[in-house]
């Protein structure tokens, strides 16, 4: 699958590859199936924690306006720099992040899908909103 040519602020191409990677914007998907899908596509992935900014749809102006803010601080977060936080905070336990998201289940509603520029190319990306500690059901 190619990624689209270029974004226009939530073009159809950038969600059209998005649902045909079988990421459909406004529903939930479990971490592990989200990260799999992403690094067999390409796709960048950005968890947000705010759903306000998140809804906003401006990644490349958030990486901007936080570019001088270290990726933990900021209201939203790479995937692959979730993964090596929550395996590091976790580290007490002996288990791959796939095993430590079993036993701790992440749904992330998938809110936009787009290109960015990264150099002379287009990346395809999806935003996602983490839930709030309220929202997880770590009983399962």
């Amino acid at each position: 699958m190619t990624a689209p040519d270029r974004d226009d602020g939530g073009n159809d191409a950038a969600r059209r590859f998005c649902e045909a990677a079988g990421l459909m914007m406004g529903t939930a998907i479990d971490i592990r199936d989200l990260i799999k899908t992403a690094k067999r596509h390409n796709i960048d992935v950005f968890l947000y924690w705010e759903e306000g900014l998140a809804r906003e749809e401006h990644l490349e102006r958030d990486l901007e306006r936080y570019a001088d803010i270290p990726e933990e601080n900021r209201p939203f977060i790479h995937i692959d720099a979730f993964t090596r936080f929550f395996s590091e905070t976790y580290a007490a336990f002996p288990m791959s992040p796939d095993e430590l998201f079993a036993s701790i289940p992440l749904m992330i509603t998938l809110i936009s899908c787009g290109t960015r520029s990264a150099g002379r190319k287009q990346v395809p990306y999806v935003t996602g909103l983490m839930p709030f500690l309220d929202e997880m059901d770590v009983d399962s």
